[in-house]
């Protein structure tokens, strides 16, 4: 999303740190070694990612840059590299940081929309899983009684097939 696309809300928010973090789009969990440098100190953060989205990402950090931040945040996941610029939006001591990606140029939005998807598909297994071990006894249940009935069936064709001429 360009900054010109974006409301003047998310800068306001992010200078004035009056804001608990809110989702614009879909996050999914990702974890993705990230450096983050503040362009203006320099200073950087080394850490992991909790969660990613089209618009940005959560950063692991115990100590997290000032909301209003502009930062270079580079992460590496499966092999690729991601590249962009942003602002931090959103600063949680001792949990991390919410940054929003800025100017993503398009062989980056490449890699970030693969890592989507990637992360999309995970989630869906997950989710696949979750209810298949949730219904688990109702299926056993199942089978079972139609164990019962087969073994009637059998029982029942023996006993026709024995009383037989």
């Amino acid at each position: 999303m360009t900054s010109a696309a974006r409301s003047q809300g998310t800068d306001v928010i992010a200078e004035t740190s009056t804001w608990y973090p809110q989702r614009a789009g879909l996050r999914y969990s990702f974890v993705a070694a990230v450096e983050v440098v503040d362009r203006k100190s320099g200073q950087q953060v080394m850490s992991k990612t909790a969660n990613v989205s089209h618009s940005g990402c959560h950063v692991r950090t115990p100590k997290p840059f000032n909301p209003g931040t502009i930062v270079k945040l580079t992460a590496m996941a499966r092999g690729k590299r991601f590249h962009s610029e942003g602002k931090v939006i959103y600063s949680i001591s001792n949990e991390g940081m919410g940054i929003r990606f800025d100017n993503v140029e398009s062989a980056e939005q490449i890699t970030l929309n693969e890592w989507l998807m990637h992360a999309s598909r995970e989630a869906q297994e997950r989710e696949l899983l979750k209810n298949i071990t949730a219904t688990g006894p109702g299926k056993r249940k199942i089978v079972f009684v139609l164990g019962v009935l087969v073994l009637v069936a059998i029982v029942a064709g023996l006993f026709a097939w024995l009383s037989l001429p």
